[in-house]
C-alpha cells in the first residue's frame, strides 16, 4: 500500500542518516600519526597499512551502495515477495548451484560478501563479469563506479611508488652517493688501487655516519629544541671527550654542530708537517701516532714516534688558533 511504500522510505531514509558517523573515519590519518609516534615505526609501513585500510574502507562504501542499488528496486528482502524488477542479485543467483543460490538471495553475508567482491574487481579494474548489471539504473552506476575505479587505482598504484621509494631514505641516499662517486672515479680514471682505498673508505663512513644532515635540522627548529637535541645527539661525545664534560647546554648548542665524524683507516696519515692547520682533532675511538717529523722513514713503526693519542684527547689545536703550519 501506499501507506506501506511511504513508512519503508522514510526507514531507508533514517538508515542513511547514519552514513554521517563515516565521517569519522577522516580522523583515521591523525590516529596513524599517533600510533606512529606512540611505536616508534617505520612512517612507510604506518602509511601502507593507512592505505589499506583505506582501500578497504572505500571497497566497503561501495558493496553497500551496489547492494543498496537492489534493495531500492526491490525492498530489503526481509518479506518472502519476489522482485518483479530485473536486478543484479537475482542474475548472479540465476548462474549459481541451488545451494549457492539460496544463500546469495537469503543469507546477509553472503550477499555482503558478493557485494564487496564485485567492488574490489571493479576498484582494481579486473571485473571478472560473473556479477553484471541489469537494469538501466545498475548499468549507470556500473559506469560511474568503473570510472572512479580507473582514478582510485591511478592513486592506490602512485601513493604505493611514493610510499617504496621512501621506505628506507638512508639507503637510497647511500645508494645514491655511492653511484655518483662511481661515475666521477670512473670518469677521471683513478688507479684500482686508489679507486679501492676511496670506496672503502665511504662504504665505512656511510655505515658508521648518518646520511641525513643535521646541521641543517638544527638550523630549522627553535633554540630551545635545538638545546635539547644537541644534548642527547651529543650525549656520547659529550660523555667520553674530557674537552666537553662539563660544558652547559648554550655551549653544546653552539659548538657541536661545527663538529663532522672522520675516519680514518690505519696506517694512513691525517696531517703533515708544513701543513697550515684548519681543523682541530678529537679521538672518539682508536689511537693516534704523533710521528717525529724529522724523520726520513715514516713507515718504521716505534722507530719515530713521540707519543700515542688515545680515546678523548686532541691533536692539531695549536695551529687552528694560532693560524701557523702543522709542527
Amino acid at each position: 500500500s501506499i501507506e506501506a511504500a511511504s513508512v519503508a522510505g522514510l526507514l531507508r531514509f533514517v538508515r542513511l542518516v547514519r552514513l554521517v558517523k563515516l565521517f569519522r573515519f577522516l580522523k583515521l590519518g591523525r590516529f596513524l600519526r599517533r600510533f606512529e609516534e606512540e611505536l616508534g615505526l617505520n612512517s612507510a609501513s604506518v602509511r601502507f597499512g593507512g592505505l589499506l585500510l583505506k582501500v578497504v574502507f572505500v571497497a566497503h562504501l561501495i558493496a553497500c551502495m551496489w547492494f543498496g542499488m537492489y534493495t531500492l528496486q526491490c525492498g530489503s528482502g526481509e518479506d518472502d515477495e519476489v522482485c518483479d524488477r530485473e536486478n543484479w542479485v537475482d542474475s548472479y543467483a540465476a548462474r549459481l548451484p541451488p545451494e549457492l543460490s539460496n544463500q546469495v538471495m537469503t543469507d546477509l553475508f553472503s550477499q555482503y560478501s558478493s557485494s564487496l567482491y564485485w567492488a574490489f574487481t571493479t576498484l582494481t579494474t579486473v571485473g571478472f563479469g560473473d556479477i553484471i548489471p541489469v537494469s538501466r539504473a545498475e548499468r549507470l552506476f556500473v559506469i560511474a563506479m568503473e570510472l572512479a575505479g580507473i582514478m582510485i587505482f591511478g592513486i592506490i598504484i602512485g601513493t604505493i611508488t611514493r610510499i617504496a621509494s621512501n621506505f628506507n631514505l638512508a639507503k637510497k641516499s647511500r645508494n645514491e652517493k655511492m653511484a655518483i662517486l662511481e661515475r666521477y672515479m670512473r670518469e677521471r680514471r683513478l688507479s684500482k688501487g686508489l679507486q679501492k682505498r676511496i670506496r672503502e673508505f665511504y662504504e665505512y663512513q656511510l655505515d658508521n655516519v648518518s646520511v641525513f644532515d643535521l646541521s641543517s635540522i638544527l638550523e630549522e627548529v627553535s633554540t630551545a629544541l635545538r638545546l635539547e637535541l644537541c644534548q642527547s645527539f651529543y650525549a656520547p661525545l659529550m660523555r667520553d671527550v674530557p674537552f666537553f664534560k662539563g660544558r652547559n647546554a648554550s655551549w653544546i648548542s653552539l659548538v657541536c654542530p661545527h663538529l663532522r665524524p672522520f675516519f680514518v683507516f690505519a696506517g694512513e696519515h691525517i696531517c703533515r708537517k708544513g701543513v697550515i692547520g684548519m681543523e682541530m682533532y678529537w679521538i672518539r675511538r682508536g689511537s693516534v701516532r704523533l710521528l717525529d717529523p724529522a724523520s726520513n722513514d715514516e713507515s718504521e713503526r716505534g722507530a719515530n714516534e713521540l707519543a700515542v693519542l688515545r680515546d678523548g684527547e686532541c691533536f692539531g689545536q695549536l695551529a687552528v688558533i694560532r693560524n701557523q703550519r702543522q709542527a
